[in-house]
């Protein structure tokens, strides 16, 4: 731990505690969602304070040697900001270490001397996000009905495939396009945010209103064989699927 006047004498015994009990449970439920077993004897601990020099500012930790490889995965999901590939239940627990080191004023480093061992830090501008808060942003193409348009700030409603309603910021430009699409499928290329975890569409910034047509998928179907007729006629397709397999099979 770092921090203006983090020294033992003056870190509480009650937010050592908490913080130590937040670790060893984000720990656990790594190791859990990894195949790794927990201790058999009720009350026994996966990690243990075992130093504390007077003065400094660095504790010593004790972790079983079976648990190594989790308190590894850990540190460096938070070193190369990839979160998301711990379990939820350890998320929650290294987010609730967040707030109480940034409620005390804490840095906190991750670290194992004399090892090779992904260094990580956890700090105000390294903050762990609430599972759930996270987000994957991206371009997509939307399509859907287009159920509602309007709002001072301008909106559309775009309901999917799947029968989810999609919120969408619009321009007054794009509201206009829009205008005569209402109660019809539309395709909108834009920005969009995903829930990390649901795939959900959380935001979607419209940016070009496509000229879509739907159609039906038969109808699409007899286009694209009128399309190649005669095409495929002189072709010997096992050969040509061979060639493109690499393989000698003919």
């Amino acid at each position: 731990m770092k921090g203006e006047g983090v020294r033992p004498e003056s870190v509480s015994v009650k937010d050592l505690a908490e913080f130590m009990e937040l670790w060893e449970g984000a720990i656990k439920s790594t190791a859990k969602a990894n195949g790794v077993m927990l201790p058999m004897t009720e009350g026994e601990p996966v990690i243990s304070l075992v130093s504390v020099d007077v003065g400094s500012n660095k504790l010593t930790m004790y972790a079983a040697r079976t648990f190594l490889p989790v308190v590894w995965m850990i540190s460096s999901a938070i070193a190369s900001n990839d979160i998301l590939t711990l379990p939820r239940e350890a998320r929650e627990k290294l987010h609730k270490v967040c707030l109480l080191a940034q409620k005390r004023e804490w840095e906190i480093e991750l670290s194992k001397d004399g090892e090779l061992f992904p260094t990580s830090l956890i700090t105000k501008m390294n903050a762990i996000p609430k599972p759930g808060e996270e987000v994957v942003h991206g371009f997509t193409t939307l399509i859907g009905k287009c159920e509602r348009i309007g709002g001072a700030l301008p909106r559309a409603e775009i309901r999917g495939a799947d029968g989810v309603l999609v919120y969408i910021d619009i321009s007054k430009e794009m509201a206009e396009l829009l205008a005569p699409r209402i109660y019809k499928e539309v395709s909108i290329d834009g920005e969009a945010s995903w829930d990390a975890e649901t795939w959900k569409i959380v935001k979607f910034r419209a940016l070009k209103l496509n000229n879509y047509e739907p159609t039906d998928a038969a109808e699409a179907f007899e286009a694209l064989t009128e399309a190649v007729r005669g095409d495929w006629d002189s072709v010997n397709v096992p050969e040509y699927m061979a060639e493109i397999r690499g393989s000698d099979d003919r």
